[in-house]
């Protein structure tokens, strides 16, 4: 019998990059504090408004001076820490 020789080559596992391709696209946000904030900020804003919307279709009270005084300060919040992110974002652009 008459065994074949194979060559010894060495087939590379992966190309060059160590990324996938697809991850290489994709940025992935860094979990921060500001991040975190913004998304506490921007959740204040959702939830008042849909509760308002809800309770409203619920109820049948577009006009209802108890509900205004829940949902004011929730989105006056969310929209005042949106914006304290945005100007602390401004400042740290302005200082580096």
């Amino acid at each position: 019998m008459e065994q074949k020789q194979v060559p010894n080559v060495k087939v590379p596992d992966r190309e060059t990059n160590d990324k996938p391709r697809l991850a290489s696209k994709l940025t992935v946000p860094r979990v921060t504090v500001r991040n975190v904030y913004r998304f506490f900020g921007l959740f204040l804003v959702v939830l008042g408004l849909s509760f308002y919307v809800g309770w409203s279709i619920v109820y049948g009270t577009w006009t209802d001076i108890g509900l205004y005084s829940f949902v004011a300060p929730v989105v006056v919040f969310g929209l005042l820490t949106l914006l304290l992110m945005h100007e602390q974002d401004v400042e740290d652009n302005r200082i580096s």
